[in-house]
């Protein structure tokens, strides 16, 4: 849906990221959740997730500004290899802290994945709400924002990435904090194994594995073990039999423990964990300048800029 490019904020002399509709599916509803992804940010402040500065609107343009990250995203991460059990015990408990944080303002993210988490030097981001939705009851000082958010998503449709969404989004049914714990699940499996848990050669084979397929055991230490027993609950097929919030998630995986050398395995395959350097940034001078090529680049060419 969305574009996101590096820019710099003259006034305050800070770099940010500039966010802006996809050209190829500009529209009213694209509109819309770029709005709906705005008003979810500006209600949250939370260290583990991004954060909006401001939201520019001038005839059919729009864009946001919001923080610069500077690091790589967990799925970027992923395609060098598995995750040191540790390492990724820690990124699901910052991903953890910030659903919690979400879903106590009555919002669900939706489309939790490895590249809507991002890693930078000082944490994980969680990104991306273009299909956080509001659950009900929430906001209810406020009914045009309950109706604005109920119009975008009718009812039986299919939303989000069908790896990562939970039974009940793949059935087309609403999505409550279950289902991103659901997908906090399967991003933390994803971690330790190098694999996404889901697959197929289309998407009704993934669809169907969603809702039917049992997860391959992990195995390897007894803390592996335990971490096992804690996914398999995050991802039970019914929403009821999950943890009933993130923070009891997070509760559960406290009470683990794991050196660095901890390894897991997935079935009888083994991962061997690897390390990615982050990408190069690139610098521009003038106000919200639109850069050539999405953010991240590796080069920068100026372009005129784009006034609003």
């Amino acid at each position: 849906m969305g574009v996101v490019y590096e820019g710099w904020d003259d006034r305050l002399e800070r770099p940010v990221a500039i966010k802006t509709i996809n050209e190829a599916v500009v529209g009213k509803e694209a509109r819309e959740r770029l709005w709906r992804e705005a008003r979810a940010l500006a209600r949250v402040t939370h260290p583990n997730i991004c954060q909006i500065f401001d939201v520019l609107e001038e005839g059919e343009s729009l864009v946001l500004i919001l923080e610069l990250l500077d690091g790589q995203s967990l799925a970027e991460r992923l395609g060098c290899g598995v995750i040191p059990s540790s390492e990724a015990l820690g990124i699901e408990r910052q991903i953890l802290r910030a659903l919690q944080a979400l879903h106590d303002l009555g919002i669900v993210h939706r489309d939790l994945k490895p590249s809507n988490v991002f890693s930078t030097r000082y944490g994980v981001k969680l990104l991306d709400f273009g299909l956080a939705r509001r659950t009900e009851g929430s906001f209810a000082d406020d009914p045009n924002q309950t109706t604005t958010g109920a119009a975008l998503t009718a009812p039986g449709m299919i939303v989000g990435t069908p790896s990562y969404m939970s039974p009940e989004q793949a059935s087309g049914l609403p999505a409550g904090a279950a289902a991103d714990i659901f997908s906090a699940g399967t991003i933390f499996y994803e971690m330790l194994t190098g694999k996404c848990p889901f697959e197929g050669a289309s998407l009704v084979d993934v669809l169907y594995a969603v809702m039917h397929q049992n997860l391959p055991p992990l195995s390897g230490s007894r803390e592996i073990e335990a971490l096992d027993r804690v996914i398999r609950r995050a991802m039970c097929k019914r929403a009821e039999e999950r943890y009933r919030s993130a923070s009891e998630m997070l509760g559960a995986l406290e009470t683990i423990s794991l050196s660095d050398s901890t390894a897991g395995r997935r079935g009888r395959g083994r991962y061997r964990a690897l390390s990615c350097c982050p990408f190069a940034r690139s610098k521009v001078t003038s106000r919200l300048t639109f850069l050539p090529t999405p953010y991240p680049t590796r080069s920068v060419v100026r372009c005129p800029r784009w006034t609003i």
